[in-house]
């Protein structure tokens, strides 16, 4: 589990969002995952779903989440179900996400994974100023700890924000 999620956010921080979709999709597809490994597993495969430019196909990994709803605390800690309801919910209302809504959760824990889930379901959505409000807060947090894994996404977020300016600096052009 760990390790192929591992793998799926260095694949997709070099760029192949199609194999990291792939390949947590697949863990997802072969077994009877535990809590909170597969609920991980689901935030990975909708993150991966937005970063493909496909908005609706990150909500039913999502929407998953959301039906299981708040786990008993013999599962996993209340927090933390609470943390994986709360985003699931949020990026499935939308239509988008501000930067105030994102300033909820923590970004020295494994709340900072939510930074990267608002910025690219609001990418996948057409909303580019608080997509790029939100990857650039992301890109900021420190996330330490247990939750240090959660900065192996910043080259993914660098990379869309780097698009993003090369899209502003065409749209500001003369022609």
């Amino acid at each position: 589990g760990r390790d192929t999620l591992a793998r799926a956010r260095s694949d997709a921080a070099s760029g192949k969002i199609k194999e990291a979709s792939g390949l947590v999709e697949s863990m997802l597809k072969q077994s009877a995952m535990a809590q909170p490994a597969k609920n991980w597993a689901l935030l990975h495969a909708a993150l991966f779903a937005y970063a493909g430019d496909n908005p609706a196909s990150g909500n039913p990994f999502l929407q998953q989440i959301e039906s299981a709803g708040i786990l008993p605390p013999e599962v996993m800690p209340i927090e933390l179900s609470n943390f994986f309801v709360g985003a699931a919910r949020r990026c499935i209302e939308g239509p988008t996400i501000n930067i105030q809504t994102a300033r909820l959760y923590d970004p020295a824990n494994h709340e900072a994974f939510a930074y990267y889930l608002f910025g690219f379901r609001n990418l996948g959505g057409g909303n580019w100023k608080d997509a790029k409000t939100i990857l650039e807060a992301a890109v900021k947090n420190n996330p330490a700890g247990d939750a240090d894994w959660i900065n192996s996404l910043r080259p993914l977020a660098e990379s869309r924000l780097g698009k993003l300016a090369e899209l502003a600096a065409l749209a500001s052009a003369p022609s």
